[in-house]
């Protein structure tokens, strides 16, 4: 309640501005790479299929699922998240292979063909617009799963479809989509490989206290008259 009487106030102070001039960048960055790990996990032990030999009170009578450590992760975007996930995923013994948008395309396509797991977190620009398409999902192995916790165009949604349908990907992880919220009557969500969240990787009880608390002190700031903290413009 606390936070979000902050950010009430913060609207009341300043209606327009306060929240639109602020940048907030790595705020959430823990609470991002921690649900990209958790799709990792979730898919890569295949969790849902457990869940339902449960559910049926069955015996798992074969493997499933394979471990990570000694897998390769491909990050894609080493900023501040993509930092922290590969702190994450190399304290469980997995290899990490980074880009950056000062990386060649020759560095891109190797990544892509070597990881086990492949994870976006780069920036929407008019660079990562569709960058994983038909040809990117080709080079990636067959057993890879693909997260997507940048956002939804840097996919594109009909590669990525074609690609599940053939079986070319053994996961993939949304946490960010084409359309927000994601429309119920699309296939591809309905698709066993597929995992989908609500967005939920910058949704965390820490991150909107620290939100709040720059909010806080802004409030205080714009009523004194002083610069705000982080601002954009």
């Amino acid at each position: 309640m606390a936070v979000w009487g902050h950010m009430r106030q913060a609207w009341k102070v300043r209606p327009m501005g306060l929240l639109d001039t602020t940048w907030l960048a790595g705020y959430n960055s823990r609470s991002v790479a921690e649900v990209t790990l958790m799709m990792i996990l979730m898919l890569s032990r295949k969790v849902d299929e457990a869940r339902a030999v449960f559910e049926r009170r069955e015996r798992i009578g074969e493997p499933v699922g394979q471990e990570l450590h000694g897998k390769t992760l491909g990050i894609v975007g080493m900023g501040k998240v993509g930092k922290c996930l590969a702190a994450a995923a190399q304290g469980l013994g997995m290899k990490v292979m980074g880009v950056t948008s000062r990386s060649t395309r020759p560095e891109l396509e190797q990544l892509l063909r070597s990881s086990h797991v492949v994870s976006l977190h780069c920036p929407l620009t008019s660079s990562t617009q569709g960058l994983i398409g038909p040809t990117e999902l080709e080079l990636m192995r067959k057993d890879a799963i693909l997260i997507n916790a940048a956002r939804g165009s840097v996919v594109q949604r009909e590669a990525l479809w074609a690609a599940l349908q053939a079986g070319s990907l053994a996961g993939v992880g949304l946490d960010t989509h084409w359309v927000e919220p994601a429309p119920r009557d699309d296939p591809l969500y309905s698709h066993p490989a597929v995992l989908a969240l609500p967005h939920l990787g910058s949704i965390s009880a820490e991150v909107y206290d620290r939100f709040a608390e720059v909010l806080a002190e802004n409030i205080v700031r714009v009523r004194e008259g002083r610069e705000l903290l982080h601002r954009l413009c």
